[in-house]
C-alpha cells in the first residue's frame, strides 16, 4: 500500500466508506483490496514481485496485478494460469483460491 507522497495525512483523514485515498499497485483501493489477496501472501513470502513472477510464468504483469488487487477474479483463471502461477511460488493451485 503506498500513500500519495504529498497527500498522505489528507488520504490518512479523508477516507470514505468505499474508497480509501492510497495506492494499491498504483490504483485507488478499496477496503475490500486492502485486506491482502492469497496470491499476494505468497509473493511476499518469497519476495517475489508481480515482475518477479512475470519472468518466472510468462503471465504478463498487468494480469498480475489485477489478480493482486482483487480486481479479477483468480478464481475464474484458467487451469493453466494457476498451475503456472503455484509452480513459480512453490505451491499448490488451491493455496491460491480465495
Amino acid at each position: 500500500i503506498i500513500y500519495h507522497n504529498s497527500r498522505k495525512m489528507k488520504a490518512m483523514n479523508n477516507t470514505t466508506e468505499n474508497h480509501m485515498n492510497c495506492y494499491f499497485y498504483g490504483r485507488v483501493a478499496t477496503k475490500e483490496q486492502l485486506s491482502m489477496s492469497k496470491l499476494s501472501r505468497l509473493m511476499r513470502e518469497k519476495t517475489m514481485t508481480a515482475g518477479d513472477l512475470s519472468k518466472a510464468t510468462g503471465i504478463s504483469r498487468d494480469l498480475i496485478e489485477l489478480y493482486i488487487c482483487k480486481e479479477k477474479d483468480i478464481n475464474k483463471s484458467s487451469e493453466k494460469t494457476l498451475l503456472g502461477l503455484a509452480s513459480a511460488l512453490g505451491c499448490s493451485a488451491s493455496d491460491l483460491l480465495e
